[in-house]
């Protein structure tokens, strides 16, 4: 149904600019080459002038719709873009696979209970007991606490920041050059 409405919409918006432009075409402009130009080809075709004008709004209709997808497209990368060059924290909720979540159902909580930016939500990992998230830096606290409290499936969210990234093994740091003389000086004196 969403769909449906949605196509209507985007229809009664390409006819309106169609009748805009064609209505400012026909005042603006010389059409006579263009008229010999459609005269000829519906003529070569063996069509009726309405039908031709049916297919060359047909046209236009599917160059509407492709350039409404690539706005949409480029639009989606940018939203992709900040969110890449935007600090993430991995969060852990304790709402898995055995509580029957999904991405969609995650997402939407935390869109309607937190305000969270569909956008601005990260990468998300469904494990059977638990979930991983990524959330941008500068979460409120009050957001936290409130998000704790809320259940999905009758099971509270119990939100809580990692403080290292998951799957990441920790590595040891390398010595630093001082640690070096001094075993090197420890070395020497045995």
């Amino acid at each position: 149904m969403v769909d449906q409405n949605s196509s209507m919409k985007k229809d009664v918006q390409f006819q309106k600019l169609l009748k805009d432009r064609i209505k400012k075409l026909v005042k603006d402009k010389d059409l006579t080459e263009y008229i010999v130009s459609q005269k000829q080809i519906l003529s070569e075709l063996d069509i009726d002038p309405i039908v031709g004008a049916a297919a060359l709004n047909f046209l236009l209709q599917e160059q509407f719709y492709r350039a409404e997808e690539e706005k949409k497209f480029k639009a989606e990368r940018s939203q992709a873009c900040a969110l890449q060059n935007m600090r993430m924290f991995w969060y852990r909720i304790e709402v898995g696979n055995e509580h029957r979540i999904s991405v969609e159902i995650l997402k939407q909580v935390l869109v309607e209970e937190a305000g969270v930016e569909r956008r601005f939500i990260g990468r998300i990992d469904i494990r059977d007991q638990y979930t991983l998230i990524q959330l941008p830096n500068g979460m409120p606290t009050e957001l936290l606490q409130h998000l704790k409290t809320v259940t999905i499936n009758q099971k509270q969210l119990a939100i809580q920041r990692l403080k290292k990234r998951p799957g990441k093994k920790h590595r040891r740091k390398k010595p630093s050059a001082s640690h070096k003389r001094v075993a090197a000086h420890l070395l020497a004196k045995s």
